[in-house]
């Protein structure tokens, strides 16, 4: 395509890096801009780790069996791999977006400072708070627990950590393989809703085993967890692996 949309992404953090990373190996320009970052350390599954390995960054050893590991990183550290993997994309550290205008030629955010930002494609990932749902939820969207709405016009989001690396995957190839940017979103957002549900759903699931206060679960669980922990962790890897050929 010889026209590419810009692209201002909301949030520079392990979401919003990866979005730019992705639209970077697609020849979608962006910018970022993003408040001060924070210091902490985070565990990046599977499928998270494999996007990442697909746009060229490796993170702990590979498994023989998933190809990708299950590895805890200190924020920090991954933030910097991220930052250097940006090369040349403008990311505006210091900048809090306060509102986002949907209403104009182009979406575009007012920051705290008073500066106004645009772009063709307006992205959230500034995490929990973002301003950028209440544009089109009119509310607090990190009180609902499934938005029915994911954007509108050429504004969306996404979600956080390991939602919102394959969020940005899959986004950046959505813009790459449609002409219209409004098109591209309304796919991304039709295509993570439902493998959103279903990653959060097995959370839940999974959750409610580890922290049951029933001892028949936990004498089950403990029995089949020491006795094949690998295999478990390996099945689990396998369900939670995203197409990466063919993510939409």
């Amino acid at each position: 395509m010889a026209d590419r949309p810009s692209v201002l992404i909301v949030g520079a953090g392990i979401g919003g890096l990866t979005a730019a990373i992705a639209l970077r190996a697609r020849g979608i320009p962006s910018r970022s801009a993003a408040p001060a970052p924070r210091t902490s350390g985070t565990a990046l599954a599977n499928n998270t780790t494999a996007v990442l390995r697909a746009l060229g960054i490796r993170i702990g050893l590979g498994d023989a069996e998933t190809g990708s590991p299950i590895v805890c990183v200190n924020r920090d550290n991954l933030m910097a791999t991220l930052r250097d993997a940006c090369g040349d994309t403008p990311i505006h550290c210091g900048t809090e977006a306060v509102s986002v205008d949907i209403g104009g030629e182009r979406p575009a955010i007012r920051c705290a400072d008073g500066r106004v930002l645009s772009g063709d494609v307006v992205i959230g990932a500034d995490g929990v708070g973002s301003v950028v749902p209440a544009a089109f939820v009119g509310q607090d969207g990190s009180r609902i627990p499934f938005l029915s709405k994911w954007g509108r016009g050429a504004v969306t989001f996404l979600g956080d950590t390991a939602h919102a690396v394959e969020d940005g995957y899959v986004l950046a190839t959505a813009l790459d393989k449609n002409s219209d940017p409004v098109v591209a979103l309304r796919l991304y957002a039709d295509v993570r809703r439902k493998r959103t549900r279903m990653l959060v759903g097995y959370a839940r699931r999974l959750s409610r085993i580890e922290q049951s206060d029933s001892s028949v679960v936990q004498s089950v669980r403990n029995h089949v967890v020491s006795r094949a922990p690998n295999r478990i962790l390996t099945m689990q890897a396998k369900t939670l692996r995203l197409d990466l050929e063919a993510p939409v």
